[in-house]
């Protein structure tokens, strides 16, 4: 997911508005304060929408924050996020 980041980052820079389908074995919703495990891949998604606590560095990629936002993430009433979480 962290290469997502870039991905969406270039884009904007190059003035495209882009749309993203993530498929991922979790949500990836993370952020510096609430990640158990230290790894990167699993804040993406709270960093392409720019969630409170994520770095400032990797959320600002781009000429604009959130990297992700309206109408590019649909509003909470129609939209799901599936995600298997599974630390064993």
């Amino acid at each position: 997911m962290s290469v997502t980041i870039a991905v969406m980052a270039a884009f904007r820079d190059r003035g495209d508005e882009p749309a993203l389908l993530y498929m991922d074995g979790g949500v990836d919703l993370f952020t510096l304060a609430t990640n158990p495990t230290g790894i990167l891949d699993s804040m993406g998604v709270a960093h392409l929408v720019h969630e409170p606590g994520t770095g400032v560095e990797l959320a600002g990629l781009g000429p604009s924050r959130p990297l992700l936002r309206e109408p590019d993430v649909p509003s909470s009433d129609v939209s799901t996020f599936i995600g298997l979480d599974d630390f064993r």
